[in-house]
């Protein structure tokens, strides 16, 4: 069992605590580890900042990003409220990947050369997933639909989130993505 932290807007948050998550609301474009609903989870071995920070801090990254038109168009005027969901996830019966375990990473990373011709063409990632720097997630969706990786119920990784919008080869947090919408058995709006 888990307890993720998912920030987002205050208005997207309070529509998740009444209606829940849902797939059809899940981006056009996959994050780092596929699609899925994404959180922050703790990770008592490692001096992360909480999850619930994190997730605040993603949240007003990416408003920030879409206030100012970074990835959208429309300029919205403001700071916008931020939003934290707080949700809990049940892996009793549910298989997942943690990549973590060193042993799941070198066997994603073994698949991930094995199409490494591919990664870079524009007919496999796209224009929007070359900008978007996400060609872990990609390749994770490709190698589900090719019945090479397994679709998880949920995969789990030390993750590295550019909050103050600088690089590092070190993690600063811990993500969980969700697949398997069932597996998310409580949700409440703490913030």
């Amino acid at each position: 069992m888990f307890i993720a932290f998912h920030g987002t807007s205050y208005q997207n948050a309070q529509a998740i605590e009444h209606h829940g998550f849902a797939t059809e609301r899940f981006p056009n474009w996959t994050s780092d580890l596929g699609a899925g609903v994404y959180g922050y989870i703790d990770d008592p071995d490692m001096p992360f900042a909480p999850p619930e920070y994190n997730a605040t801090q993603y949240a007003r990254m990416k408003l920030g990003m879409h206030t100012y038109g970074a990835y959208s168009s429309s300029r919205t005027p403001g700071n916008p409220r931020v939003g934290i969901v707080q949700f809990t996830v049940d892996l009793e019966g549910k298989h997942y990947c943690d990549f973590n375990d060193r042993s799941n990473l070198i066997r994603f990373l073994k698949l991930k050369k094995s199409v490494e011709a591919l990664i870079h063409t524009p007919r496999f990632l796209g224009p929007g997933a070359l900008a978007r720097d996400n060609e872990d997630g990609i390749i994770i969706e490709w190698l589900i639909r090719q019945r090479k990786l397994r679709d998880y119920a949920v995969f789990i990784m030390e993750t590295y989130t550019p909050f103050l919008a600088r690089l590092s080869n070190f993690p600063n947090g811990r993500e969980i993505c969700v697949r398997d919408l069932t597996c998310i058995i409580r949700v409440r709006l703490i913030k």
